[in-house]
């Protein structure tokens, strides 16, 4: 297995260059500063490098892949429902590198170097053995029967409901990548390191509540985490679709270093919005739609919070240096000093 460099480590050979980026103190006690931001023109963005359900089968299904396999994925399917039938179909064939290329391109580059660097560990560590992801053994799973509906909740974003359809995991112990490390773990603790055969069917829509949110992206249709997510809990909540039109509007910033300070600008205001507009409009896409549904509430609530606790919160003397990573810039702390105040 090729070793794929640490996304969250400097890359070999980068220098830190400290910018030195302070918040202003406050000008007297209690006071909560907030940053002069004024917001530079929309910078040019590449797209970023992350169905809880899903996530949870990606991470377990990782051991190890190629990236340069997943980015050269095709352009997306022909419709929402392709999208998910797409995702049952890399399922049934235990195939972990075609669940993630269902995946929305900015999700898929944002969870692809934490899986990746994690399973790299882990196989390392002797907790798990390399697997050919196109086919991870210890595990068949079959998807049967399954029926969608298509639920367009506004124009590229479209809920599909699982109406029907079953899954049937069948365990393999003799095939199961447990590490040597991890059985000499479970025997040292008195355990029993052997995995049991078994076969087990369930519905997929078994709360009869399950859906998947699929995402236009170019001309094709991906699977969304976090839309997912998002319209998940918006339903729950028996509230209305939320409108574009009243969206949280990205504000970005020049730099690196400027995008982190304002972030902890909006931290120090306690401004929620603030710290929303801040976050990558590619990963935080479905935040920014969803946000406007419950931000003015949260907010309310918040500043009660805070005025009923006398609370001051200050942000200043922050330090930072931009270091080249393998996936783009990141943001270093070196120094901050945080203060907190409470009356009463």
């Amino acid at each position: 297995m090729t070793d794929t460099p640490n996304p969250f480590e400097p890359s070999a050979g980068a220098t830190p260059e400290p910018t030195g980026t302070p918040l202003p103190p406050s000008s007297s006690p209690g006071e909560i500063p907030l940053l002069d931001y004024v917001p530079p023109p929309a910078p040019k963005r590449k797209v970023a490098p992350v169905g809880v359900a899903i996530a949870t089968v990606v991470a377990l299904l990782a051991g190890g892949f190629a990236f340069a396999a997943l980015r050269s994925s095709s352009g997306g399917a022909s419709s929402p429902e392709a999208a998910v039938q797409h995702l049952f179909d890399a399922l049934d064939k235990e195939d972990a590198i075609g669940v993630l290329e269902t995946l929305e391109p900015g999700e898929r580059d944002l969870f692809l170097p934490t899986v990746q660097h994690l399973t790299d560990e882990l196989t390392r560590l002797g907790i798990v053995k390399g697997v050919d992801l196109k086919a991870v053994p210890g595990v068949d799973l079959k998807v049967e029967g399954l029926t969608l509906a298509p639920e367009p909740v506004y124009d590229g974003v479209t809920r599909v409901d699982i109406t029907g359809g079953t899954i049937t995991t069948t365990v393999k112990p003799e095939a199961v990548p447990i590490g040597d490390v991890l059985k000499d773990l479970i025997t040292g603790f008195g355990g029993d390191p052997t995995v049991q055969a078994k076969t087990d069917t369930s519905p997929i829509n078994s709360d009869g509540n399950a859906s998947i949110v699929a995402v236009k992206d170019g001309d094709g249709w991906f699977v969304s985490l976090f839309f997912s997510a998002a319209e998940s809990m918006r339903k729950d909540a028996g509230l209305a679709p939320p409108d574009p039109a009243k969206a949280v509007v990205p504000t970005g910033a020049d730099s690196p270093e400027a995008a982190v300070t304002e972030l902890f600008g909006g931290v120090s205001a306690l401004d929620l919005r603030r710290m929303i507009a801040i976050l990558d409009p590619h990963e935080a896409r479905a935040l920014q739609l969803y946000a406007p549904l419950f931000l003015e509430d949260a907010q309310n609530s918040l500043d009660d919070g805070r005025s009923q606790a006398g609370l001051g919160l200050t942000i200043d003397n922050l330090k930072l240096a931009t270091v080249d990573g393998t996936l783009g810039k990141l943001v270093q702390i070196n120094g901050i000093r945080i203060k907190v105040d409470m009356q009463g």
